[in-house]
């Protein structure tokens, strides 16, 4: 029995060293925006033209402090929250720096619903209480 005794017990030394702590599962990738399933007829401006449109969302409340970064495409209503957002601003579109034109409306619910901020270019935006979708319209 002695030496059965001291095989269980080497092997349940083995197991619990073995086993050792579990890692921490790897951190998910930061969700981006969702396009919204509401119709936004009333919200899109006629002969925009869609192109991908870079948006910053930031901690402050003067589009300084960068939090996160994501892509959505003009003339789409897109939600997307983040938590901690205080301002908001776009940041990049095809001919940026020449004559082409971009129109942001934020809103403070998703569905581009409830209280917004229409923006011309790349205007900071930091009075709403919430920033939960946004819908940009732009103009070679």
């Amino acid at each position: 029995m002695l030496a059965s005794y001291s095989v269980q017990t080497l092997s349940l030394f083995m197991a619990l060293a073995m086993a050792g702590p579990v890692p921490d599962p790897a951190p998910d990738a930061i969700p981006g925006p969702t396009l919204s399933t509401v119709a936004t007829n009333n919200i899109v401006i006629p002969n925009a033209v869609e192109v991908p449109v870079k948006i910053q969302y930031y901690k402050d409340y003067g589009c300084k402090s960068y939090n996160v970064e994501f892509t959505i495409t003009s003339g789409n209503c897109w939600n997307y929250g983040y938590i901690g957002t205080h301002s908001a601003n776009a940041v990049g579109w095809p001919d940026k720096d020449g004559s082409a034109s971009l129109i942001c409306t934020y809103f403070s619910s998703k569905d581009c619903q409830g209280a917004n901020h229409e923006v011309y270019r790349d205007v900071c935006v930091s009075d709403l209480t919430r920033f939960e979708s946004i819908v940009c319209d732009y103009y070679p």
